[in-house]
């Protein structure tokens, strides 16, 4: 049970921070328009991908449960957010992180399933 809420809200709390503190980082001085938008959109599916990996990475086990559950409390805060920045921020942009965080969160979440089941079969003896 520990493990599982450590998996999913190290993962949620990694994508956050780390999209947080790169858009600071990079996008510091930029004028706010569309392409700061787009390269907000791509970090946070960059650190999405991320979350989901190091989710599944911590779980070791039922690692698609966890990684869905991170997506879903994602998922939540994201649209949430979204709705209240409502008339701030442009709808497609609400709707783009929303999308590209659940996309990064399942792509990295299968890479890290993918890696597991690899090494199980390259260590699995024959006979």
């Amino acid at each position: 049970m520990l493990r599982s809420l450590t998996a999913i809200l190290s993962g949620y709390i990694l994508i956050n921070v780390l999209s947080k503190l790169l858009t600071l980082t990079i996008f510091r001085s930029a004028v706010i328009g569309t392409g700061v938008a787009l390269g907000q959109i791509a970090i946070i599916f960059a650190c999405a991908f991320l979350g989901g990996f190091a989710t599944a990475a911590i779980a070791q086990v039922r690692m698609s449960r966890h990684v869905a559950l991170l997506a879903a409390l994602y998922g939540l805060m994201a649209a949430l957010s979204g709705y209240a920045s409502a008339g701030i921020a442009p709808t497609w942009y609400s709707i783009a992180v929303v999308i590209s965080g659940l996309a990064g969160i399942a792509l990295g979440g299968r890479y890290r399933m993918n890696l597991r089941d690899r090494n199980e079969i390259e260590t699995t003896p024959l006979g």
